[in-house]
C-alpha cells in the first residue's frame, strides 16, 4: 500500500505540475503527511519480508539441491539464529523474530516431512482441489479469468456451495423460487455490488487507470488567467 500510495503522489505532483487543481493538491499533501508517518514502520515490514522471502527459499525444494528434512530444518534455524542476533537492538524487529520462531515451532512437526517422502505434497491438495473447482466454475460462468478472489468478496461466500451438476437441474431449482423472494435477493445482490463500482482490488487495473487518468489530465489545455 506504501508503494502504490507513493506511485500515485508521484502522479498526483505531475497533474498538479501541468495544471494546478486545489483538491489534487489537497489529496497530494495528505497522501504525503500519511506516507511520512508510516515511513518508519514500512522499512521495517519491508526488512521484514525480505526476511519471509529468504525463508520461503530455504523451504523450497526446487529451488535447492536434493536435502532431508533434518538439513533442512538445521538450515531454517540456523537463519532464525541469525535473525535473532541482528534484531538484538530492535524491538520492533525482535518481535517479529520471535514471531517467526514461534510459529516454526508450532508446526515443526509436520514442515519438514516431504523432504523425506518422496511424492509427498507440501499443501492440502483436497482444498486445493475444491477451489480449482470453484474458478473453474465461476470462469464458465462469467468468462473472467482470475476473477475467482474479487467475486466471492463482492457476491459473497455462496460461491463456496456446490453448484448443480447441469444446466436442467439448475433451471428445475431456479424455477420453484418464489418470484417475489427472487427479486428481493436481486435487489439486494445490485446493491451490493453498486458499492464496488469504482473499486479494485487489483494493483495491476489500478496502476493502468492512474496512467489513464494522468495522460487524459495532461492533454488538458491550461487556462491562462
Amino acid at each position: 500500500m506504501f508503494e502504490k500510495l507513493t506511485e500515485l503522489m508521484i502522479s498526483l505532483k505531475l497533474m498538479t505540475a501541468h495544471i494546478a487543481d486545489e483538491r489534487l493538491v489537497k489529496l497530494q499533501e495528505g497522501i504525503k503527511k500519511a506516507l511520512s508517518s508510516v515511513f518508519e514502520n514500512y522499512n521495517l515490514l519491508r526488512e521484514v519480508g525480505g526476511w519471509l522471502f529468504k525463508i520461503s527459499e530455504i523451504l523450497d525444494p526446487d529451488l535447492n539441491k536434493p536435502r532431508t528434512g533434518k538439513q533442512v530444518k538445521k538450515e531454517l534455524y540456523i537463519y532464525l539464529d541469525e535473525l535473532i542476533d541482528k534484531s538484538l537492538e530492535n524491538v520492533a524487529l525482535s518481535s517479529f523474530v520471535s514471531g517467526m520462531y514461534k510459529t516454526t515451532l508450532n508446526y515443526e512437526s509436520g514442515l519438514f516431512n516431504i523432504y523425506d517422502v518422496p511424492g509427498l505434497e507440501r499443501t492440502n491438495n483436497n482444498l486445493e482441489s475444491r477451489f480449482r473447482g470453484i474458478i473453474s466454475r465461476l470462469l464458465s460462468t462469467t468468462g473472467q479469468k482470475g476473477a475467482t478472489r474479487r467475486i466471492l468478496q463482492r457476491s459473497g461466500a455462496w460461491e463456496l456451495i456446490p453448484g448443480y451438476s447441469n444446466l436442467d437441474e439448475l433451471i428445475d431449482a431456479v424455477s420453484k423460487i418464489d418470484e417475489e423472494n427472487f427479486k428481493e435477493e436481486r435487489e439486494r445482490v445490485r446493491k451490493h455490488r453498486s458499492r464496488f463500482k469504482l473499486h479494485t482490488r487489483s494493483s495491476k487495473m489500478a496502476r493502468k487507470k492512474i496512467q489513464q487518468l494522468l495522460e487524459e489530465w495532461l492533454k488538458l489545455q491550461k487556462v491562462e488567467a
